[in-house]
């Protein structure tokens, strides 16, 4: 109701995951005007009418929308200038830590996804995706002709996972918790060895990216 941001839910480690997962992901992603840099003002409804009618029933309308929802106090109102004001963006932020990191790492996913095959193909038959429900964990695969990916989604814990990769050598391309997107840093290994068995150790709310230029299979 009070147009509360992604960033007013989230600390900024899940922003990042959040990022990760819609820019990797193989639909077409969409970015609301300041989700790049976590823009702190809410995004409210509000308008600049001059008909005092149209101004009392979209007024009404707000109100009679929300009360449906059971909450117990009034939207903000659209035609009040404070609500505009309180709406508005404040861009000089995507220069300033960490909002600066969060803004960088949006445009390096999004030159990846145009840099490799495998994150481009819509193919969803190209995709494979295995949950690891206990430690709230997913490995995402996807794949092309000539390459293939693994995004590696970790939960709320730290956890040793099973992982079974296809053969290729796995290089780490990007995680999250790297100091360069303001991360407190990580352990995670810069190449996945092959082996039909193999664990690895994931740290908390974060995901990172893995590529191999070996042919993708199912």
């Amino acid at each position: 109701m009070k147009g509360e941001r992604l960033g007013h839910l989230l600390d900024f480690e899940a922003l990042k995951v959040a990022a990760g997962m819609m820019l990797l992901s193989p639909f077409l992603p969409l970015l609301f005007m300041g989700e790049e840099y976590s823009e702190p003002s809410p995004f409210q409804y509000f308008v600049s009418h001059e008909d005092p009618a149209l101004i009392e029933a979209v007024w009404q309308g707000r109100r009679n929308e929300f009360k449906a929802f059971g909450w117990g106090e009034d939207p903000p109102d659209p035609q009040d200038s404070a609500t505009f004001l309180r709406s508005r963006l404040h861009w000089e932020l995507q220069y300033r830590e960490p909002h600066k990191q969060l803004r960088e790492l949006y445009a390096e996913l999004l030159r990846l996804r145009k840099l490799f095959p495998a994150l481009n193909n819509p193919d969803m038959s190209c995709i494979e995706a295995m949950p690891f429900e206990k430690e709230n964990a997913l490995l995402l695969r996807r794949w092309s002709e000539c390459d293939q990916i693994a995004i590696i989604n970790f939960g709320q814990d730290s956890a040793r996972l099973p992982l079974s990769l296809p053969k290729g050598r796995w290089t780490k391309v990007l995680n999250s918790r790297d100091r360069r997107w303001f991360g407190p840093g990580s352990s995670l290994p810069e190449c996945l060895p092959y082996a039909p068995q193999h664990s690895i150790t994931i740290d908390s709310v974060s995901f990172a990216l893995y590529h191999s230029d070996d042919k993708g299979t199912t």
